[in-house]
């Protein structure tokens, strides 16, 4: 029995060869967008954690400033909720860093270190946003102790903006396409049962089962997400190997499984409920040709 089925999907498949074409296409456009929108959630939550943990500030101490009170201030940071690292950068560490980073050493012109104190802080991820961060700032200005507080932050904001802006964009085209396959599995079947409108007819008078009839559209589906799934696997492996070329550090071969799992399933998924729609209409009431 599943024989016959086989042999009914394959030959309805080859009377519509134009229309097939167009739904694994569209099919395979639509898994892959809907791969890339997963993977976007599951990276875009680490990816953004990380940029927001390289926002800093460094909050430079007035010169004469007593030490009870730069201790004091030290505390007030340590205790505030939104910071998750207070680092205390003294004129000697403030000097050593700068050797290390510039290479040049300002004792053989100065004599006195004219690096200021600081403290340099990092905040928690969710603390990271531009009016927090504005806020933060104005607050610690008013302390006495507190000579200048140098901060850049605008592009990490700018790419964190963009990375959200991205994954908007890139949902609702998956939408898109994810709609258009399945409507295309659909019409594609639609088309078959109308050019077979006479054998289905005649099958109902001698008795045919629903089940019958409505098997073969769930091959065809399934078929055709197979293909979308497979041809979408190997744009994936060969996209992952030109990026391996640039990246050879990294380690795609665990995106390579989750990939190829979620695209399987996503091609057999998209593919079956096309045909489960197309199905719906189908009945053993004898349709006019």
């Amino acid at each position: 029995m599943i024989l016959f089925y086989l042999k009914e999907t394959f030959r309805s498949i080859k009377r519509s060869k134009l229309a097939s074409f167009i739904t694994i296409i569209s099919l395979s456009i639509a898994i892959l967008a809907t791969d890339v929108s997963i993977v976007l959630v599951l990276l875009s939550n680490k990816i953004d954690e990380e940029l927001k943990e390289r926002v800093e500030l460094d909050i430079f101490i007035m010169k004469d400033a007593p030490s009870s009170d730069i201790q004091a201030l030290g505390s007030r940071l340590r205790k505030d909720n939104r910071l998750q690292i207070v680092e205390y950068i003294s004129q000697e560490k403030a000097e050593i860093n700068f050797i290390k980073e510039t290479g040049e050493d300002f004792k053989s012109i100065l004599e006195a270190n004219p690096l200021p104190a600081s403290y340099r802080v990092k905040f928690k991820s969710q603390s990271v946003d531009q009016n927090t961060i504005e806020q933060f700032v104005k607050e610690i200005e008013k302390d006495n102790t507190v000579d200048e507080v140098i901060y850049d932050y605008s592009t990490i904001i700018s790419l964190i903006n963009f990375i959200n802006s991205s994954k908007y964009i890139i949902f609702v085209l998956s939408f898109v396409f994810v709609f258009l396959a399945i409507y295309l599995v659909y019409s594609t079947n639609k088309l078959q049962i109308q050019n077979k409108l006479e054998k289905y007819n005649t099958m109902k008078l001698v008795g045919a089962k629903l089940s019958t009839l409505k098997i073969p559209i769930y091959f065809t589906g399934l078929i055709f997400g197979v293909i979308a799934s497979v041809i979408s696997i190997t744009l994936i492996v060969f996209f992952t190997e030109f990026i391996q070329r640039f990246y050879y550090n990294f380690n795609f071969i665990n995106y390579i499984y989750i990939g190829t799992f979620i695209i399987i399933f996503l091609g057999i998924f998209y593919g079956l409920l096309g045909s489960f729609i197309t199905s719906r209409g189908i009945s053993l009431k004898i349709n006019k040709i």
